[in-house]
């Protein structure tokens, strides 16, 4: 037997738009009352998902990623492991260098 609520028909509406639309004769006009810049926040609060990943890192290593990104003048720690990975993928054999990319293409 279906659980309740599984083949229940969906009440229309249920969804609140994330802009408000108005009617008019030539068609749909966009009319919304929160400003560009409010528009443009939200947006950029939702396009940092690659952002929600922790790494537990030792107080040392936290140290030394501090010092690379004040020696190279980078913002963000994502940045600095990137540039290391980058550095040591450079510095690997061509062999490794085809495995590395045959293996993060398929993982």
């Amino acid at each position: 037997m279906a659980k309740k609520g599984l083949l229940d028909r969906k009440i229309q509406g249920a969804i609140k738009p994330e802009e408000k639309f108005e009617e008019v004769a030539n068609g749909i006009v966009e009319k919304e009352n929160i400003s560009i810049e409010e528009n443009r926040a939200a947006r950029l609060k939702k396009s940092f998902k690659n952002q929600k990943a922790t790494i537990k890192l030792s107080s040392e290593t936290k140290k030394d990623l501090d010092v690379l990104k004040s020696m190279e003048k980078i913002k963000f720690d994502y940045e600095i492991i990137q540039l290391l990975a980058d550095a040591y993928v450079r510095n690997l054999s061509t062999e490794d260098q085809r495995r590395f990319t045959v293996l993060r293409e398929n993982s």
